[in-house]
């Protein structure tokens, strides 16, 4: 949103070192340190008839759906600009369809309390679901059509040598969100990709 091309412009009139940012549009003038992608996976109530249309998927815990089966279903949303809102109608865009959307609200509890209500279904990052994954009332699916990953990255602007402290940082940074993620993973899924090229 404009916050971020606020802190992307204070990188580039050298304000700030680095910024930790989703990644939307590459900048030509911006490295970027790559820290995390992160799936887009929609929350179904288990009483939904959609549900008929998921797919095991090998080597995933989630079931996979066509988008196609989910674009008449009421949806519950993020407010405008949210990211996750962007990925909500990036995916109804691509087949060409236009949300139905019953409610705005902005965040994971009230709108899988909507969902667990039966009233629609939502868009969610996977890592915003995992306290919820074993709730009964709730299944979340991945979906089968192609669609951009949500990706973290540290931007810093290219041509200008970073401090050593803002290298420290990065440092720090990847590791955390690497002995986080493994973790959360155990190294079973192999669904992260880390790369360390500057």
């Amino acid at each position: 949103g404009s916050k971020t091309n606020g802190l992307i412009n204070r990188v580039l009139i050298q304000e700030l070192d680095l910024i930790l940012m989703k990644k939307a549009v590459e900048n030509s003038e911006l490295g970027y340190v790559s820290l995390y992608g992160d799936q887009m996976v929609i929350a179904v109530n288990r009483k939904n008839p959609v549900r008929q249309y998921a797919q095991e998927v090998p080597g995933s815990d989630l079931r996979s759906i066509d988008m196609k089966f989910l674009t008449g279903e009421p949806v519950v949303t993020f407010q405008a600009g949210n990211g996750q809102r962007r990925m909500m109608e990036y995916l109804f865009s691509m087949q060409d369809a236009t949300p139905n959307i019953i409610c705005e609200t902005n965040n994971h509890l009230s709108a899988l309390a909507h969902v667990k209500a039966g009233l629609g279904i939502a868009t969610l990052v996977k890592s915003g679901i995992r306290r919820f994954v074993d709730d009964d009332a709730l299944e979340f699916l991945s979906v089968q059509n192609p669609y951009p990953c949500i990706e973290f990255v540290i931007a810093y602007l290219k041509n200008r040598a970073m401090s050593d402290t803002a290298n420290s940082a990065v440092n720090v940074i990847e590791e955390i969100i690497h002995s986080s993620y493994k973790e959360e993973t155990n190294n079973a899924s192999g669904r992260q990709t880390w790369n360390k090229s500057t």
